[in-house]
């Protein structure tokens, strides 16, 4: 893979893609148009191709829908043995980022396990974000849950949180408040037994204070990060994610 992204043969929206590339991992084509903020598919369509021929970027043999999917050239996903499911994590992240960008329009900051803090390496939040309204900044981490972990697995994950929250880490990159946990679940069955299992978490004497909030991928992608999420501790209200 060619390393400059400042290369003269490429343009600067070619330049966001490689850049947008490299902190996603995988997008689509619609992803791509979206990001960049360019109405002309057949444009974006061309960036990509030109981008290929280069040796820039590479597709994937997969398709989502009709849509081709691009990595950039160096990455090791781009071969036939990578999971549906992994590949479906992947653009879920770029589907959540672009639903959170058009609701707070330019005010999210958004992270993946490739660009986020060190220190939140050491739980693997699938993306860490915020969010900046009136000089005030709220944080976030985010895990997409495919429901092919068990209930067991996913308490494991929250309480894993809990100590996290404890050993005090968090504040050398947020330091006032610990970031709520925004769980996107497949189905709302699985969401309502997570939200019952964090509701017994809180009944135990040392799981710490967090602020979690559920939701589904449908509801998210279609209500907004401004709809209703399901759980806000110690507070009777209910808001969405922003």
């Amino acid at each position: 893979m060619k390393n400059n992204i400042h290369s003269k043969d490429i343009t600067p929206k070619q330049q966001e893609i490689i850049r947008f590339l490299s902190v996603f991992t995988l997008l689509t084509r619609t992803h791509v148009q979206a990001l960049v903020h360019h109405k002309n598919h057949k444009r974006s369509a061309t960036w990509l191709q030109d981008l290929t021929e280069k040796g820039y970027i590479k597709e994937l043999p997969f398709k989502r829908n009709t849509a081709k999917i691009f990595c950039l050239q160096n990455k090791r996903v781009a071969n036939k043995n990578i999971s549906l499911l992994t590949i479906d994590r992947y653009l879920l992240l770029a589907d959540i980022f672009l639903q959170l960008q058009e609701d707070a329009r330019e005010n999210v900051k958004f992270s993946t396990q490739i660009t986020m803090p060190q220190e939140v390496e050491i739980i693997t939040p699938d993306a860490y974000f915020t969010y900046t309204k009136s000089l005030k900044e709220k944080t976030y981490f985010l895990e997409i849950d495919r429901e092919t972990q068990s209930l067991s697995v996913m308490r494991k994950k929250f309480e894993k949180y809990s100590k996290y929250y404890y050993a005090k880490n968090w504040k050398k990159f947020t330091p006032v408040y610990f970031p709520a946990i925004c769980v996107v679940s497949v189905t709302k069955e699985r969401k309502e037994k997570l939200l019952k299992l964090v509701e017994e978490l809180f009944n135990t004497s040392k799981f710490a204070p967090i602020i979690f909030k559920f939701t589904t991928i449908d509801d998210f992608l279609t209500q907004g990060s401004h709809a209703e999420i399901c759980l806000v501790p110690f507070e009777k209200e209910m808001y969405g994610v922003l």
